[in-house]
């Protein structure tokens, strides 16, 4: 099974959290009807509907990147998401590498 991105930061912060959150992960990405790539953008678009992102989104940008999401196209998808009214826009994107 991959390494999940960021999952070294998660057990620094709480081993238990990680532990479930890490088995979380693997399982909701084992499941096959989305590709790796659409499930990257769902991840990138619930961020944006939590008022404080930090580890979670810097994880998923990791995850997008991993999965062939070119950073353009992560920015684009936030544009379009802050246009459509989302509770908690967010303009800019962290750099990502």
């Amino acid at each position: 099974m991959p390494q999940l991105a960021g999952a070294d930061a998660l057990v620094a912060l709480d081993p238990v959290f990680a532990r479930l959150a890490v088995g979380a992960g693997h399982n909701l990405w084992g499941l096959t009807h989305l590709t790796p790539r659409e499930k990257a953008f769902v991840c990138l678009t619930a961020d944006l509907c939590h008022p404080h992102l930090g580890l979670p989104l810097a994880m998923h940008v990791q995850m997008a990147l991993a999965n062939g999401v070119e950073p353009e196209s992560i920015r684009e998808l936030y544009r379009h998401l802050a246009l459509c009214g989302l509770p908690h826009p967010r303009p800019g994107l962290p750099a990502s590498g």
